[in-house]
């Protein structure tokens, strides 16, 4: 027989169960903590959990007053980081990509006209696509790669001698641009008249890491007799076959430049630090593969050959990034542009940090050229 639930017997019940809800948090409540005594020991922040950039050390200027700044004018434009006259030709150009315009991978094909390359969609997959414009900005060829998956361009460069290269990672199993393993970077060179593949060749990975220098090409690929993914430099001649290979380096390449008396530059960091890290290097090879030594550089980027057989160091450094909600982004994040002049005996001539922007996304442009001077406009 059922006992009837009476409804004093459900107030009881509540009554308990909200005693016992007391007494938890009754339990939880904590004296606050003691006063901690002071002392001249510089503040640390927990860094758990926060992903904060906690290497950053500001970098003094050296010689500032040697640089020859150029102010970026209205009538000249920076894109896939080189300054271009804004033409008539040009802006008919940028206007018919739009929103895509910022990130266009241009160059120009040394009679006033451009090669560009982009990534056109499909209803199922990405291809590869080149299109040459004139002067006007009309087009005189074009020319799309196929494949049976997703194929991406991220960076084009062009050399009158041996024609168009682009670097791209190809997912394609049967396309023009067929991969060995999956998402297989590589660089292929294209002729600029026909826009056909003349040749093409797997690299280690696709982030702008490979010049152009006379008739050779010079790229990462992964050393031969490792098992795990150490990287190396790589010459190959105008036909994509390969002339040398690097002894293997100890970290991941980010930039590789030739200067004036055919030296390489090879700058190198590690997989998981941030732009400041104080342990990044900066290898010299012979135009024969030889290592000639290697500095440690106090922060890495891209190189700049410079008339004179030196080079620039172009980064942009973290100063501060924790992750936050987006309506206290600015107030977290910041970064700063440093450029240093290396003279042909690899001593540092002048540095400055461009920062105009605090704790703002946005950036400093800073561009240098082969003259020495450097071209400066914000963001």
């Amino acid at each position: 027989m059922r006992k009837r639930i009476t409804l004093s017997a459900i107030c009881l019940v509540l009554i308990l169960i909200l005693a016992l809800i007391l007494i938890f948090l009754g339990n939880r409540v904590q004296a606050p903590p003691a006063e901690t005594p002071q002392n001249d020991a510089p503040d640390t922040v927990p860094t758990i959990d926060l992903d904060m950039d906690t290497g950053y050390k500001p970098l003094p200027d050296i010689n500032p007053e040697l640089i020859t700044e150029i102010p970026l004018d209205a009538d000249k434009i920076v894109l896939n980081g080189t300054v271009f006259d804004r033409t008539g030709g040009l802006e008919k150009i940028l206007a018919d990509f739009g929103v895509h315009a910022d990130g266009l991978l241009i160059v120009s094909d040394g009679n006033d006209g451009y090669f560009i390359a982009h990534d056109g969609d499909r209803s199922t997959y990405t291809d590869i696509n080149i299109v040459h414009y004139d002067a006007t900005g009309d087009i005189i060829n074009e020319k799309t790669y196929i494949g049976n998956d997703y194929d991406s361009v991220y960076r084009i460069k062009f050399d009158p001698s041996m024609g168009i290269f682009i670097e791209g990672i190809s997912q394609s199993t049967n396309g023009d641009f067929e991969n060995f393993d999956y998402n297989t970077p590589f660089i292929a060179c294209i002729d600029p008249d026909t826009l056909n593949i003349k040749w093409w060749y797997p690299v280690q990975f696709a982030e702008d890491v490979f010049e152009l220098n006379g008739n050779s090409v010079y790229a990462a690929e992964r050393y031969a007799d490792t098992e795990d993914s150490i990287p190396s430099v790589v010459q190959l001649d105008a036909n994509g076959n390969k002339v040398w290979q690097s002894e293997p380096l100890a970290q991941w390449l980010h930039d590789i430049s030739v200067l004036q008396d055919g030296r390489l530059v090879v700058v190198c960091r590690y997989v998981n630090e941030q732009a400041n890290d104080i342990d990044s290097t900066i290898s010299i090879f012979s135009p024969n593969g030889d290592n000639l030594g290697r500095l440690k550089a106090d922060h890495y980027g891209k190189i700049t050959p410079t008339d004179d057989g030196g080079f620039i160091s172009l980064s942009v450094r973290n100063v501060k990034t924790i992750p936050q909600p987006v309506y206290v982004s600015a107030i977290w994040f910041d970064t700063e542009t440093v450029i240093t002049k290396y003279s042909a005996n690899y001593t540092i001539e002048w540095r400055k940090t461009y920062d105009t922007y605090k704790d703002s996304t946005d950036r400093d442009i800073v561009i240098p050229q082969p003259d020495g001077s450097v071209f400066v406009a914000a963001d």
